[in-house]
């Protein structure tokens, strides 16, 4: 579980700080935005399940 704490810390919050700034800059894209924090968020969510089952 240390694995993906640490790469939703490294990788994916640097990623929602993206979509959250492009957001603020176009609060047009709310669809957009909202689809690619899914994206982060199901990402996040494999990289658990494969380590909780013992992958990498």
């Amino acid at each position: 579980m240390n694995n993906s704490i640490q790469y939703f810390t490294e990788k994916e919050i640097p990623e929602l700080e993206k979509i959250k700034i492009n957001f603020m800059v176009n609060p047009a894209l709310f669809d957009k935005c909202v689809k690619e924090v899914l994206q982060v968020f199901l990402q996040t969510a494999c990289c658990f399940v494969r380590e909780w089952l013992g992958g990498r």
